[in-house]
């Protein structure tokens, strides 16, 4: 059977196969996790709390 229109739905599908996968380019610009979050932050406020003059 012909199809009539391009199928839009293959560019998500794609993307979805490649995050389970875990290719590379999907985990380049990947969200950081919570717990990862949490730690940057808390070593940004170590150094900052270090480098205030008193």
């Amino acid at each position: 059977m012909p199809r009539d229109r391009p199928l839009r739905g293959a560019p998500f599908l794609a993307q979805l196969i490649a995050n389970a996968s875990g290719c590379p380019q999907t985990r380049e610009r990947r969200r950081a996790g919570p717990a990862e979050v949490i730690a940057a932050y808390r070593a940004a406020m170590a150094r900052a709390a270090l480098s205030k003059p008193r």
